[in-house]
Order: structure tokens, then C-alpha cells, then sequence
């Protein structure tokens, strides 16, 4: 939605029912939070809806994007090649993670051996979109991130952005 303000600007901000929607999706996401040191699993699918909506809301309010990090993260720890805080590993890191699972197998033993490749082609097929658990581990940060985007919808009306000021130039 677009405001005009005169002699002031142009406002950009979203609707009362999208403004709540988002408050709604962030206190859910919270009230699953379990005490410290305990697992934390959200649904999957739910959580790819509630991101999908608030990547919409945040191209009207575009301070939230840093804070959608670990939601991205989160959606996609389940697969391989990932860190605690959901990162992908870097080639060197990759090697040394492919290096280290290989070690658990005995590379002379010709059984060991087709475990490995076994497995090795079972993690790439296991890492396919179409094998995504239902429920997935969230990542760290993540209770940080939503609680600021929290912070952010913490009013009850809608904020609104200023996009562009009115100005004069006087020579």
C-alpha cells in the first residue's frame, strides 16, 4: 500500500490483516521454541508457507531480510554438507567431511569398500528435494532472528516506510 503524506513524502505499508498475519506467523514460530538444550523441530512444509509470506512482507519492509537468514537455513539443514548454523561447506571442508566418513570404512576390506560407494549414492539420492523430512532441526540463531523480527512487528498498527521525502531545492 502506498500513503501520501503531504508536505512530507511517500510512504510505503502493508495492510492491518497482513500486519497481523506476520505477527501471528512469527509468535507461532516462538511458542514452538523449546527450553535451552532441548531439540527444536518445526514442520517443514508449514515453515516454507510462513517464509514464503513474510519474504512478501519484507519487500515492503526490507529491514527484515538479515533476519530470514536462519529461516533459510533452517529449511535446508536437513541436507548434506551443512554446518550447525546451516551453512554450506566450502570445498575444503566438504573433502574433509567426505575424507572423515570414509575413514569409518575399511578401504581394504572389499565389503567395506561397496558400503562406501553404497552409501556414498544413497547420501546424494537422500539429499534430493523429494526425500525432505517432514519435520526438519532448526539451526542456531534461529530464536534470536524471530525474536528481532518480533521486535520489528511489535506495534499493533502497521508501520509505514518513507520511500520518498518531499523535497524543495530554492536557488
Amino acid at each position: 500500500m502506498v500513503a501520501v503524506s503531504e508536505g512530507h513524502g511517500l510512504y510505503v505499508t502493508c495492510s492491518q490483516e497482513k500486519w497481523d498475519k506476520t505477527k501471528g506467523i512469527l509468535a507461532r514460530i516462538l511458542t514452538t521454541c523449546p527450553e535451552k538444550g532441548k531439540d527444536w523441530k518445526l514442520d517443514r512444509k508449514t515453515l516454507e508457507k510462513d517464509r514464503g509470506f513474510l519474504i512478501h512482507i519484507s519487500r515492503t519492509f526490507p529491514m527484515m531480510v538479515p533476519y530470514l537468514r536462519r529461516i533459510h537455513h533452517t529449511l535446508e539443514s536437513w541436507r548434506l554438507g551443512r554446518d550447525d548454523e546451516g551453512w554450506k561447506y566450502n570445498a575444503t571442508d566438504w573433502m574433509q567431511y567426505l575424507d572423515r566418513l570414509e575413514a569409518a570404512f575399511d578401504a581394504s576390506n572389499k565389503e567395506d569398500r561397496k558400503k562406501w560407494k553404497d552409501w556414498k549414492a544413497k547420501a546424494v539420492w537422500d539429499n534430493q528435494d523429494s526425500s525432505a523430512p517432514a519435520t526438519i532441526l532448526t539451526v542456531q540463531g534461529l530464536e534470536a532472528d524471530v525474536r528481532a523480527l518480533s521486535d520489528l512487528f511489535e506495534k499493533e498498527t502497521p508501520q509505514v516506510r518513507l520511500v520518498r521525502a518531499l523535497m524543495r531545492a530554492m536557488y
